[in-house]
């Protein structure tokens, strides 16, 4: 044996105690019954962790009035209970908003399967413990084994008890802790006996029904049975975060296939079982088959997939003509290793004449994967109840329509056979088969050819008048039609439902292209909500909410993208709190606050939940299975939409700061730069006059000052630039619009940058008659100046410079061009840029100051461009509109 390969007792007590972040801890106390002491035991390790200082509060307990729970339970602070008014009862819950408030440490909650009164915020205090668990406060709680959904039918079958208040085993999953309080069933029947249990009466009564000591022994065994099989599912759990330590046995996938009978329910707790003991993963299946369902059959199926999906179930809807090729096809393409379904029932007669069952022909098709068969356990009477509510869901007048039109056909045969004979009217009777068929469903089209026949045979099939055929011949034609009448309504009903499902699939994968085009084609967030909004509330025919995530704390926008006007009250913002928490279903047509008025559905994406959809109808009782895998499947496009713009729009914001960070290195680089340059001078400068010497020679005195002079106009110049970008951008620049003549204009500029020019011959090129200029001439000549500079750092000393003034088309044109060296094609583009310097330039400059013209001349509603000149040498050109002058 190689004992290196052994897990680390240290490293799997650490595993153990690890619990997802801002989680509070979970402990469960169960055993086989009331009176073992679950509440006692809770208590005793409550007073323990007391004495340790952990702030422990007691959120709900019953003591049945047992003295030694009341005695333990005294000295430790106390949530009060919250009144509630039902129909004219008070009755006391657990105040979950209070415990939530006072957010202890540690909560002890007794009767972690008792049902909520109408109007709390969850029906079941299991929910309940849910939100105190996420808001990090850890939870005592206690729960008797018959309690748990799937060992509930166990009780019942064994013992005969029925269990009405049960929670979803994966409660019990989720717990961190789970310890078993266990007494032997004679101690337990003794303890009844002395009213440590229950009190007077109450006590014998017990005994007598519930605590009978066969029943006990049961309720023992299912609990030991249970703690060891939460101990070895614990284990495994371990392991499988360590590849290292896990077996490399492959772990198996169950399927169970549910439908709207009453059998199903039973069905899924035993798929739930089976899977738990094989820890395999496990789905729940429903195949479409495009049946028209009656709203009693729509109502028990969300209940079985409700069930199904409380249990922990994968659960999927296939659309399938054929149950059986639905179920094996899903099977066989999802590594499906045991498919469980129910034992038919069906007897001798139905053998005969339909055939094989679904389970038969799942078990002869399966090939390699096991099938698992499960005796329907559901009671004659519930099939009875069921069936009668599936016929009373096909509306009776479709009956009523069907007896009629025999009825009809068969009055019209009386005048026909007189010409035709009485085998003519059998044509008749089924054209009006297939023509029913067209209308009506199923049940009532098989009821028409049943009826039909018998009619033809008692009123036109000699003898007339009784059920007697005399000829050989008649009985065949007489099996014939009711064979053919029967095939043909079957067959038209069968393409009718085909039909149906085909256009519903149509209108659903159109609706759904639909929305992802028009996805494709918003920008922002808002937008792509506003567009899902559309589609699913013209889906449904509902309005619709949603709300999306706080992108500052991660928390859900009590205000809605969609309807700002719109404040959800107290609960209904709970049902989208929790859906968006939980990632499930919660609100209307859910166990999470059923009495909201909408149905709240998670926007799950790859990246988390980022909000809900909620949808509200006027008068849907139910929302169907496929309605529900519909919503989620429009949820996850509008999410993927959705969180694509947002990651856009942070991508964006990031490309912003980058930039602004790059240009702020550019900035500060540059301006170090071009600031210490001048200032160096000056103060050289200045420190040279202070000499005693030099002060005193007339000649170098004014050589110093007009060096201090030149550079201080350098830096007034860079600040200058610095403050006209900054007034630019932040839209403060306010124009001084006055009336002008452009050749002063030009005469201004030339002397601001006289010593830049240097020894370049300037030639200005104008028309004899010039029309004034209406601009902020102080911030025209700065222009000027900004593109002659440009043009003295990029030229040699003798090289021509050329300023030309001309009114073209309404606008004055100004443009500055020089013979020097030009730039490249790649630089064009850029010229404008902020920061941006051109090769071949000599030292010094921000890069800013075509930017800057830029925006001046934009800012006059001008227009401004530069290009390299035919002949060689580069070209500014701006042009200001000359307006009303």
């Amino acid at each position: 044996m190689d004992y290196e390969k052994r897990p680390d007792p240290d490293e799997l007590l650490s595993k153990i105690m690890k619990r997802p972040s801002g989680r509070g801890r979970f402990k469960i106390f169960f055993g086989m019954s009331p009176g073992v002491g679950k509440t006692y035991s809770m208590l005793k390790e409550a007073k323990v962790l007391l004495d340790r200082g952990e702030d422990l509060v007691i959120g709900w307990m019953e003591s049945h009035e047992r003295k030694e729970t009341d005695e333990l339970a005294e000295g430790i602070e106390r949530i009060s209970a919250k009144i509630v008014e039902y129909r004219g009862i008070s009755l006391s819950e657990m105040d979950l908003d209070a415990i939530l408030a006072r957010k202890p440490s540690i909560v002890l909650v007794d009767e972690l399967a008792h049902s909520n009164a109408p109007g709390m915020k969850h029906p079941k205090r299991y929910q309940d413990i849910q939100d105190m668990l996420d808001a990090g406060i850890s939870v005592y709680t206690t729960v008797n084994i018959q309690h748990l959904e799937t060992i509930a039918d166990v009780v019942e079958e064994l013992a005969g008890i029925r269990i009405l208040e049960r929670i979803p085993d994966a409660v019990s999953d989720q717990a961190d802790d789970i310890q078993l309080v266990d007494i032997p069933p004679e101690e337990l029947i003794a303890r009844l006996e002395e009213g440590k249990v229950y009190i007077g009466d109450k006590s014998r009564e017990a005994i007598e029904n519930f605590f009978r000591r066969e029943n006990l022994v049961v309720l023992r065994e299912l609990s030991l049975r249970h703690a060891s099989q939460l101990a070895s599912h614990q284990l495994t759990n371990l392991l499988r975060g360590d590849g290292s330590a896990m077996p490399t046995a492959t772990v198996q996938n169950v399927l169970v296939a549910v439908s709207w009978s009453p059998n199903s329910e039973y069905l899924i707790r035993w798929a739930r079982r089976f899977a738990y003991s094989m820890k395999a993963n496990w789905t729940c299946i429903h195949v479409e088959t495009g049946v028209q369902m009656s709203e009693y059959a729509k109502d028990c199926l969300t209940k079985n997939i409700t069930l199904a999906r409380n249990l922990g179930a994968a659960v999927v809807s296939v659309p399938e003509e054929d149950a059986v090729n639905g179920i094996l096809e899903y099977a066989s393409k999802n590594n499906i290793s045991t498919i469980i379904i129910g034992k038919s029932g069906a007897n001798v007669a139905r053998r005969i004449f339909l055939g094989e069952t679904m389970s038969e022909r799942i078990i002869r098709e399966s090939g390699k994967i096991s099938v698992v068969t499960v005796q329907e356990k559901a009671s004659r009477d519930d099939f009875r109840r069921h069936l009668k509510k599936k016929i009373e869901g096909s509306r009776l007048w479709q009956y009523g329509a069907a007896v009629a039109a025999v009825m009809l056909v068969t009055a019209l045969n009386f005048l026909i056979v007189q010409f035709t004979g009485y085998w003519s009217a059998s044509i008749f009777y089924l054209a009006t088969i297939s023509l029913l068929a067209l209308i009506l469903e199923p049940r009532p089209v098989f009821a028409a050819a049943c009826l039909s026949a018998l009619c033809w045979d008692y009123f036109f099939i000699p003898p007339q008048y009784t059920f007697v055929i005399s000829k050989f011949e008649d009985i065949l034609m007489f099996c014939l039609y009711f064979l053919i009448a029967l095939t043909s309504g079957w067959m038209t009903s069968k393409l009718k439902t085909n039909e149906r499902m085909l256009k519903v699939r149509e209108q659903r994968m159109s609706l759904i292209n639909e929305l992802s085009f028009a996805l494709e084609r918003v920008n922002g967030a808002r937008n792509a909500v506003n567009v899902g909004v559309e589609y699913v509330s013209r889906a449904f025919k509902a309005s619709t909410v949603v709300f999306l995530r706080r992108n500052d704390d991660e928390s859900l926008c009590e205000i809605p993208v969609n309807q700002e006007g719109y404040k959800p009250n107290e609960k209904e913002f709970s049902a989208a709190k929790y859906c968006f928490t939980s990632g499930q279903s919660a609100g209307r047509f859910t166990t999470t606050l059923p009495v909201v008025s909408y149905h709240y559905v998670p926007m799950a994406a790859p990246g988390g939940t980022i909000g809900v959809i909620g949808i509200k109808f006027d008068n849907e009782k139910v929302l169907a299975n496929d309605q529900e895998s519909f919503l989620l499947t429009l949820s996850s496009t509008v999410s993927l939409a959705v969180e694509r713009e947002i990651l856009s729009e942070k991508n964006r914001r990031n490309l912003l700061v980058q930039e602004s960070e790059r240009l702020s290195r550019i900035l500060l680089n540059l301006i170090s730069h071009e600031l210490r340059t001048p200032l160096t001078v000056i103060q050289g400068s200045a420190s040279a006059l202070m000499d005693s010497e030099t002060a005193e020679d007339k000649t170098s005195r004014d050589q110093l000052v007009e060096e201090i002079l030149s550079n201080a106009v350098k830096l007034n110049s860079i600040v200058e630039n610095l403050l006209s970008m900054n007034r630019l951008e932040s839209g403060r620049l306010k124009l001084r619009m006055e009336k002008t003549d452009p050749e002063d204009l030009v005469s201004l500029a030339l002397r601001q940058v006289g010593k830049d020019l240097g020894k370049r011959p300037v030639t200005i090129i104008k028309p004899d008659i010039i029309p004034l200029v209406k601009c902020d001439i102080v911030l025209i000549i700065q222009v000027l100046a900004n593109i002659l500079q440009n043009a003295s750092r990029y030229t040699d000393d003798g090289t021509p410079v050329e300023i030309r003034i001309e009114v073209l088309d309404g606008s004055m044109h100004f443009i500055v061009q020089d013979s020097g060296p030009g730039v490249t094609e790649e630089e064009l583009p850029h010229l404008f840029d902020k920061f941006y310097r051109g090769e071949g330039g000599k030292k010094g400059g921000t890069g800013l100051g075509l930017s800057i013209c830029k925006g001046i001349i934009e800012a006059h509603g001008g227009i401004i461009s530069a290009r390299n000149r035919a002949g060689g040498g580069f070209a500014v050109e701006f042009a200001l509109p000359l307006g009303d002058n």
